[in-house]
């Protein structure tokens, strides 16, 4: 399985410990990452604080697994690696983490625009935006 899901914000540990595996291997000549972070954005006059994950599982984990066995084929990629947090995540935290290695660095950049691209369209996924204000909105993506 090369994705996982982490409850609250995705520590620098889970960072140091993929980069690690990229050095291991051989072939490798690039490497890429995408962290997703939560900001504190404003709508109606009010602030985010922080947003809560909740997912389809079972539909989430096979979206997941086809979108990188699709991204590899299609970018010619060596590995990729996916963390999303599930829980809470507090304005500053990141909540999704995609790594991709290849031989070339072009690779790696096109394949990081796309996984991030095709996480946030298709993988079932929700987030409730919290306010300092103390209440919630269901977040709509773009």
């Amino acid at each position: 399985m090369s994705h996982r899901w982490i409850e609250g914000n995705i520590p620098l540990e889970a960072i140091e410990l993929i980069a690690r595996k990229g050095r291991s291997r051989r072939k490798t000549g690039a490497q890429a990452f995408f962290l997703g972070q939560i900001r504190a954005d404003g709508c109606w006059g009010k602030t985010v604080q922080s947003i809560e994950y909740s997912a389809y599982r079972a539909l989430a984990d096979k979206t997941f697994e086809q979108l990188i066995e699709e991204a590899k084929k299609r970018f010619d990629l060596e590995a990729v690696e996916l963390l999303h947090s599930e829980g809470e995540v507090p304005v500053g935290g990141w909540s999704l983490l995609v790594w991709v290695a290849s031989e070339h660095r072009q690779a790696c950049f096109d394949a990081l625009r796309w996984l991030v691209d095709k996480v946030k369209e298709e993988v079932p996924i929700f987030a409730k935006e919290h306010f300092e204000e103390g209440d919630f909105q269901w977040k709509k993506n773009k």
